[in-house]
């Protein structure tokens, strides 16, 4: 059964802040105290030092009940950090989600087909959320056969071509996301997607908080 939305705001799935009023998800590494609000942890494809010894800190934290979600993990074809390694991590951690039954959050930057294939050869079953979305129409049929939910940010305002993308873009696998940007920014890009998706803002607030749950299930035990 889904939750009622529990405010008048937009639900920020993907954040490297504090979440405004607690309403959204932190993205953390995997040390630390654990925070009093909603979060996630992985480590993320740029910072894999010793990474084979950090997992066990990342499955102990993963287990903390307002940890929605294993990651930000992933590929990244743009950054200096050796490839292999990347690809390496990336197994590992699909391995711990599927250990623990816990949707990822996923980093890909000119990696999608890599992406792809090591999600097939995981056979994950768990939801995932493709963190700032931006890809080819073609890419996005490849996805929509999988669980995926597809983070939109702030690049919304800006890229043409994603505008057009959107529209393709099943209304209930969509999520929205500042990423680095402030919170603000949410009004701008919740207003400009609601009109891309002809919806109300107020139907679309609902609608997000809604794929929120269905994609990030510990939210049901914290209501």
């Amino acid at each position: 059964m889904l939750l009622e939305l529990p405010r008048n705001s937009w639900f920020d799935a993907h954040t490297h802040k504090p979440p405004e009023q607690g309403f959204g998800i932190q993205v953390l590494t995997e040390e630390g105290e654990s925070p009093d609000h909603f979060h996630c942890r992985g480590l993320h494809p740029w910072n894999l030092n010793n990474w084979q010894n950090r997992l066990p800190a990342l499955e102990k934290n993963l287990q903390h009940p307002q940890c929605l979600a294993l990651g930000e993990c992933g590929l990244d074809r743009r950054h200096q950090t050796d490839y292999s390694l990347q690809l390496q991590a990336l197994e590992a951690q699909l391995e711990l989600g599927k250990k623990l039954h816990l949707p990822l959050v996923l980093h890909c930057v000119r990696s999608h087909n890599d992406l792809l294939s090591a999600i097939r050869k995981s056979r994950l079953k768990t939801p995932f959320l493709l963190h700032a979305y931006s890809s080819s129409e073609e890419e996005l049929k490849q996805w929509l056969s999988y669980p995926a939910y597809f983070g939109i940010g702030h690049f919304l305002l800006k890229r043409p071509k994603l505008q057009a993308l959107i529209q393709r873009i099943p209304k209930d696998r969509i999520l929205l996301e500042t990423d680095e940007a402030p919170a603000s920014s949410l009004e701008e890009t919740g207003p400009l997607l609601a009109r891309l998706l002809n919806l109300s803002e107020d139907d679309l607030k609902t609608q997000i908080w809604q794929n929120a749950q269905n994609c990030f299930q510990r939210i049901g035990n914290e209501f």
